[in-house]
């Protein structure tokens, strides 16, 4: 049946960068909040402590998360939950994109940099200089044909 309601409704491609980590584990508090611990050594809270996330028990019973799956925050502070296989067919770190050319190169640096929470007239810059290559590579592109 949900291949069914797939094949009839319209077509996007996401667009958007979002930031994730595999969930470890999780914890209930005793005010009944939850405590997803993320895998992962590398992430750190800033007192040194193994990064952890905290949510409310409607977020646990609105996504049903279980350990493996990713834990997704969009830009504008909303966390969702993506089962492992489905997040890892549909998405790629950032770091692991091999840039074709240079031109490519410039532009995923300065998405990893706007991906950072850079200051804003940073990002006014680096979106004008990400916009210059992207018309320098299609014209590069119609003098190739």
């Amino acid at each position: 049946m949900s291949v069914d309601i797939y094949n009839g409704l319209p077509k996007y491609k996401s667009h958007k960068i979002v930031a994730a980590r595999q969930i470890d584990g999780f914890d209930t508090n005793k005010d009944g909040s939850v405590m997803l611990t993320l895998k992962d050594e590398d992430i750190h809270t800033k007192n040194g402590s193994s990064a952890s996330v905290e949510v409310d028990l409607e977020w646990m019973e609105k996504h049903s998360p279980c350990s493996g799956g990713y834990l997704v925050a969009y830009e504008d502070g909303y966390l969702s939950y993506c089962p492992q296989r489905q997040f890892e067919k549909g998405n790629t770190l950032l770091s692991d994109l091999e840039p074709a050319n240079p031109i490519d190169a410039a532009i995923n640096a300065i998405a990893s940099k706007l991906y950072k929470n850079i200051v804003p007239n940073e990002i006014m810059a680096l979106s004008q200089a990400a916009l210059n290559l992207a018309h320098a590579k299609e014209k590069l592109a119609g003098m190739n044909k």
